[in-house]
């Protein structure tokens, strides 16, 4: 049986990060909020692009995201898009270096472009 209280060995706490206001959070935490953002980024981007061709973002900026042939996206090609996002997020950019021969690598596995409102290509 473990000691303490708290029900750890020793009856120690877990580490608590302090925020501005004085709040705690447990860093045992971590886990379940890292799922939140990826479930909510993906809902968010996947939704957002099979239904409207852009995000929010995007269409702040006057951004369309369309296949090669300028039909919507579809499910499959905006996860594809949000992986692609992940893995350039995870790999802390490396993939950027790709867009200097032309597409992303969100575009390129997704097989999209993104235009602007007016209608010409970005790249």
């Amino acid at each position: 049986m473990t000691g303490g209280p708290s029900g750890l060995a020793g009856g120690r706490e877990p580490r608590k990060v302090e925020a501005a206001g004085g709040s705690g959070v447990r860093l045992g935490h971590w886990p379940a909020f890292a799922v939140f953002l990826a479930a909510f980024s993906f809902l968010s981007s996947v939704v957002s692009l099979a239904f409207w061709g852009q995000t929010a973002g995007m269409a702040w900026r006057g951004l369309q995201t369309r296949d090669r042939l300028q039909r919507p996206l579809t499910f499959r090609q905006a996860a594809l898009r949000w992986a692609g996002g992940l893995l350039t997020f995870a790999t802390a950019g490396l993939p950027l270096l790709l867009t200097l021969g032309g597409a992303s690598l969100s575009d390129w596995m997704s097989r999209s472009v993104t235009y602007s409102s007016s209608g010409a290509a970005r790249r």
